[in-house]
């Protein structure tokens, strides 16, 4: 976090893993606000910023453990 003449500027470095540990989404989010001592706000564009990135991303359709292809097994 910086502050500097008033305005707040946070940047976080977002990763979204797999179970497997397979890196499918990795980027830099930034929040800022450029009020004096209003760092609450800067603390909430950064989540919505998150969230919007999350939304936005393309992310793998996780396979269905139900149907088998996962453990190998085959449903009679």
């Amino acid at each position: 976090m910086t502050t500097l003449r008033g305005a707040t500027k946070l940047n976080v470095r977002i990763q979204l893993i797999t179970r497997e540990g397979h890196v499918v989404l990795e980027k830099v989010v930034n929040g800022d606000v450029r009020f004096i001592g209003d760092n609450l706000l800067a603390t909430r564009n950064l989540a919505h910023n998150i969230a919007k990135t999350i939304n936005d991303a393309t992310l793998p359709v996780a396979a269905d453990p139900a149907s088998g292809e996962e453990t190998g097994q085959i449903s009679k």
